[in-house]
């Protein structure tokens, strides 16, 4: 009966082995692999956020061109009047996390381009991604009723 015990013991023993070794050649795999990743991610090799798609949308009789956020916290954004007449335009835009900032009223002559500036009066972090909600505001320059049209912008915060 003892020396039956004893095959059993060893049985088990032998199953136990086989176990351990499984996880521990999995486990080296699994950290291998963790630190692989890390690595990539610390040196900027998989950062999402350099694959951010910039977008500015405003609509088409007011059609945003190009729209830059730096660092500083200052705006900039170029708008196309797409009307056959003169038109004044304001500009508000909120950033998703901040105070709106609101752009001094500029006359856009017909089929131009003008370039809006101001501070947001916050600084970002380089490479940020902001989601800006944009509020145009526009009427002709002999009309005193404004309209108002939405957009949205989708930036990457550049360094000034």
């Amino acid at each position: 009966m003892n020396n039956i015990a004893k095959k059993r013991g060893q049985k088990y023993k032998r199953k136990g082995q086989a176990a351990l070794e499984f996880l521990t050649t999995y486990g080296w795999a699994m950290m291998a692999i963790i630190i692989a990743v890390g690595a990539l991610y610390y040196f900027d090799i998989i950062n999402p956020n350099k694959f951010i798609q910039t977008k500015c949308e405003t609509g088409s009789q007011i059609q945003c061109v190009e729209a830059v956020l730096y660092d500083n916290g200052s705006f900039d954004i170029r708008l196309r009047n797409n009307n056959p007449v003169d038109l004044d335009v304001k500009v508000t835009a909120k950033p998703d996390n901040g105070a709106p900032i609101t752009m001094t009223e500029k006359t856009i002559p017909k089929n131009s381009v003008l370039e809006f500036s101001d501070s947001a009066g916050v600084a970002f972090n380089k490479n940020q991604k902001v989601d800006l909600a944009l509020t145009v505001e526009f009427k002709r320059t002999t009309v005193p009723t404004y309209y108002s049209t939405k957009g949205a912008a989708t930036l990457k915060v550049v360094p000034s």
